[in-house]
């Protein structure tokens, strides 16, 4: 008899755990609390702007993930990025580590949020559906009424806190700390003209402006005519 699993979050470790139990034949169950997957790969669409707001490129470095975003799922809008990031500091621009900028990043030009998308396919994934609680009689997990062999908690670490007290799982997790992120989505008619760069970074997080992605540059299309669209963090 298969074992039955339950994943907490359809982030981008929630669906690898999906496809990995979906094809050793195992019987799974994705819960996420948002209408769509992707967690931190989040990507907005405003007038024709498109925004990745979460993670602004996919650098898969030969693992796994590589393998299926270039032969197991669509490759429709898959783009290369060819432009460099660039680090600032107070602003004055300079080029990156060599070594660094060469990592191979992909994006989507339809923006990143399509590739969770293409992940979930086929998996049963349940939206809209928070976890609170979870029931263990040392036997079975109990979630939302139904019985669970194993559970995979792939939600972030302040959400997962609660379920593992519950389940008396004793975690020294007290280290790990937030930070709060502001995205501001920036979208202009005039072009700012070509930059040998898609990206600023302070390495340094020293400066408020700690990241701009100029997503226009990153793949076409993300703005209407000859416009440009920022991301702000």
């Amino acid at each position: 008899m298969s074992i039955r699993v339950a994943i907490i979050g359809a982030g981008m470790s929630g669906l690898g755990a999906a496809r990995t139990l979906k094809e050793a034949g195992a019987v799974y169950t994705v819960f996420e609390a948002e209408n769509q997957p992707g967690g931190r790969v989040r990507t907005d669409r405003i007038d024709g702007y498109v925004f990745d707001s979460g993670a602004s490129s996919i650098a898969p470095r030969g693992r796994t993930l590589e393998r299926v975003m270039l032969t197991e799922i669509s490759q429709e809008g898959l783009v290369k990025v060819e432009r460099t990031i660039y680090v600032h500091e107070g602003m004055r621009t300079t080029p990156g580590d060599p070594q660094r900028m060469v990592i191979v990043r992909y994006a989507y030009q339809q923006g990143n949020d399509v590739l969770p998308q293409r992940l979930a396919a086929g998996l049963d994934v349940r939206y809209s559906t928070k976890v609170e609680s979870i029931g263990d009689d040392g036997k079975v997990f109990s979630i939302r009424g139904e019985n669970f062999d194993r559970v995979i908690l792939a939600c972030p670490t302040l959400e997962a806190l609660p379920l593992l007290h519950m389940l008396k799982v004793e975690k020294n997790l007290s280290g790990i700390a937030y930070r709060p992120c502001v995205s501001v989505l920036l979208g202009f008619e005039d072009n700012i003209g070509d930059r040998p760069y898609h990206a600023l970074i302070d390495p340094d997080q020293r400066h408020p402006l700690t990241w701009l992605s100029i997503d226009s540059l990153k793949t076409p299309h993300r703005a209407p005519g000859e416009g440009i669209a920022f991301v702000a963090q």
